[in-house]
């Protein structure tokens, strides 16, 4: 579900962006006639942040053509279609692949308190790593197994930690996953070759793969 709902969320930015192209302007000016950030004005036509109904009306206005508001607005419909599929997968005793969650079920807030407590683990995983970035994280945390560490370092360790995975990880992929305070508990950060890319959607973390692998598996070798 994470790769099709990001791909219309692509979709709806590329029309987005296609729409402001016809009305000859560059980002930087659409974000001064809208009063956004051209930051705003990227994230939406990248697909890396999903529309609002008063987006998606201010953009068709401002690139003159307010008439296309329904049709983005309809593609709007759909993403959010997709989402609440997607949180009820979330909330079903069976998860959202069809395999039965193993979860205690709510039972008051102290129960959910408790719940959330445990999800205090941190994982780091490293795959083709260059030489000596184990024996940094070695330091804070326990290597599980093969390139895999756990452990509970605090919220500074972890940013030094990874800042120092993301500038030296070269040609290989690191992984991260840590506790925040979002819907899912967790959150994830990636860096490397190939990575795939974490994305934040109403605080799910949904996974958008590299767009190098998507082109290789739309079109196979004979």
């Amino acid at each position: 579900m994470s790769t099709d709902f990001q791909h219309g969320r692509e979709a709806l930015g590329a029309r987005m962006g296609e729409l402001r192209v016809e009305a000859g302007l560059d980002g930087k000016s659409l974000a001064e006639l809208l009063g956004w950030q051209r930051s705003k004005v990227s994230r939406l036509q990248t697909g890396r942040q999903t529309a609002t109904d008063e987006d998606v009306e201010a953009w068709a206005g401002a690139v003159g053509v307010p008439e296309q508001a329904g049709e983005l607005k309809a593609r709007l419909r759909g993403l959010e279609s997709q989402q609440r599929h997607w949180r009820r997968q979330l909330r079903s005793p069976r998860g959202p692949f069809g395999t039965r969650n193993d979860r205690p079920p709510h039972r008051g807030d102290r129960t959910r308190h408790q719940r959330h407590r445990t999800h205090t683990m941190t994982v780091i995983i490293l795959i083709a790593a260059p030489e000596g970035l184990r024996g940094h994280l070695t330091r804070w945390m326990v290597e599980a197994s093969a390139g895999v560490f756990v452990g509970n370092p605090s919220r500074r360790i972890r940013d030094h930690l990874w800042e120092l995975l993301a500038t030296r990880i070269g040609d290989g992929q690191a992984i991260l996953v840590e506790p925040a305070a979002n819907e899912q508990g967790w959150a994830v950060r990636t860096a490397g070759r190939d990575r795939w890319q974490p994305i934040d959607f109403d605080g799910l973390i949904l996974s958008a793969r590299p767009q190098r692998q998507l082109n290789q598996n739309s079109h196979p070798t004979r």
